[in-house]
């Protein structure tokens, strides 16, 4: 068995290709793979063309055995922050949001301008990446340039993303623009960068109008955008519901509403491709509207380190709503969804031991489905992405599990056990590439260990 060295143009870093790896994916029909010894080919234009056990494999295309790694459905990260990046980590000394927008955001997004954008957001699009995740729905800052510069990052190097220009036009960070201008002339560059870029490369890259959360957006903005997203078939995102002061300000701001998700309502906001992160305090009948409106759910667990609290997940899954993951970078501890999984878990535990009666989510299996089908489907992309299955877009990522094993003679036939030493013994380095439309993304280095050994095949049958 000979090494073969990483610049090798048979390293499969765009398709057609075929990988030998451990399989692990939820799938459409509620079932979850497992297959210890499998084979996933990946066809020319970048599809799934074959996914089942070595043995059956018939593909011509040439296999790169790479067991005993594991290879996944790339992450979908339904909220983060483009411009947020460098503040991952500092939320855990529990400001509220907004002492948490005025002395810590502000200062951070300001700065996020073309300039900056042009020279961070490869950076930061490939730490996404480099975490496995390959499906980011991200806000950018207020400044137009910033948003259009990490799209042409995104599009020239592969990346998938959701992105949107943050609008706000009260408690501004930015004085550039005369308060009675502000409101118009930030709808209009939004509405030019969505003609820009929403579907983008097959739609690969799309917009989102963004209008931060209804205290930093007057009645107009938020109105104002709903309609252009609905115009132009694009999406649209904000914040509902993350902490008990927030919801102070809201019934002071809005007192002709009945409620939180009610100053959306009134704006038009609500359907099948608004987004709404967090979403802790919702009221039954909140949930209710959000349900028969097809709203979109972002659970951030990150929620626990800013005195939010732990939202109430597995009513939300009962209850039928669409619901996905989100790391809420820079909100949060880390930018990896392994960090999310694993922290939401512990809040599911802790809920479960606290108030036995409520429903809580506690499979392992389950929260990976939410990072990644659950995602793709909340966002109306699973017959695209989210799961390993023939016909599907090839995102997915290589995970070198086994290198996490800290004791011999690790038993290895239960699919729990393993799932937990995914996501609770998860740490850089362990993603080793990352695809997106089966080519692979900057981010981690593919197959860089140089003792990592390779057995090509031809294609045919394939046997140990």
């Amino acid at each position: 068995m000979e090494t073969a060295p990483p610049s090798l143009p048979g390293n499969p870093r765009r398709g057609p290709f075929a990988l030998r790896a451990t399989l692990v994916s939820a799938r459409a029909d509620g079932s979850f793979l497992f297959e210890k010894d499998g084979i996933l080919e990946v066809d020319a234009s970048g599809a799934i063309a074959s996914v089942g056990p070595a043995s059956a494999y018939r593909g011509a295309a040439t296999v790169s055995d790479v067991r005993p790694m594991w290879l996944l459905p790339g992450m979908i990260d339904l909220h983060g922050h483009l411009p947020q990046f460098p503040m991952t980590g500092m939320n855990a000394y529990g400001l509220e949001v907004m002492p948490w927008i005025v002395d810590v955001m502000s200062p951070m997004e300001r700065r996020f301008d073309g300039e900056r954008s042009r020279e961070k957001s490869l950076e930061y699009l490939s730490l996404f990446a480099a975490s496995g995740t390959t499906t980011p729905v991200l806000y950018g800052s207020v400044d137009e340039g910033a948003t259009d510069a990490a799209f042409d990052t995104a599009a020239r190097h592969g990346f998938r993303m959701l992105l949107g220009q943050c609008l706000m036009d009260r408690y501004r960070y930015d004085g550039a623009i005369p308060d009675s201008e502000v409101t118009e002339r930030r709808l209009r560059q939004s509405e030019a960068l969505c003609l820009k870029w929403n579907g983008h490369d097959n739609g690969r890259l799309r917009y989102v109008f963004t209008p931060r959360f209804a205290p930093s957006c007057s009645r107009e903005m938020m109105r104002e955008s709903a309609a252009l997203a609905k115009k132009h078939g694009a999406y649209w995102q904000t914040h509902l519901s993350e902490t008990p002061g927030e919801m102070v300000t809201i019934r002071e701001t809005f007192p002709e509403c009945s409620n939180y998700l009610d100053v959306y309502d009134q704006a038009g906001g609500l359907g099948p491709r608004s987004i709404f992160a967090h979403c802790v305090f919702l009221s039954a009948g909140e949930l209710e509207r959000m349900r028969e409106t097809g709203c979109i759910v972002a659970h951030c667990p990150s929620n626990v380190l800013n005195t939010a609290g732990v939202m109430d997940l597995g009513r939300y899954v009962d209850l039928g709503l669409k619901v996905g993951l989100g790391s809420d970078v820079g909100g949060c501890a880390d930018i990896s969804m392994f960090s999310a999984i694993s922290l939401g878990w512990v809040c599911q535990s802790v809920r479960q031991r606290l108030r036995p009666e409520d429903s809580v989510v506690l499979s392992l299996q389950r929260w990976l489905e939410l990072a990644t089908l659950s995602g793709a489907r909340a966002l109306g992309l699973d017959g695209q992405i989210g799961s390993l299955e023939v016909g599907k877009e090839a995102d997915m990522f290589l995970a070198d599990v086994p290198s996490l094993r800290i004791t011999d003679g690790f038993v290895d036939k239960w699919v729990d056990q393993l799932l937990t030493l995914l996501v609770f013994r998860a740490r850089p380095g362990m993603v080793r590439a990352t695809w997106v439309r089966g080519s692979a993304v900057p981010g981690p280095g593919i197959f860089e260990a140089p003792e990592r050994r390779f057995r090509p095949h031809a294609g045919g049958t394939v046997t140990a």
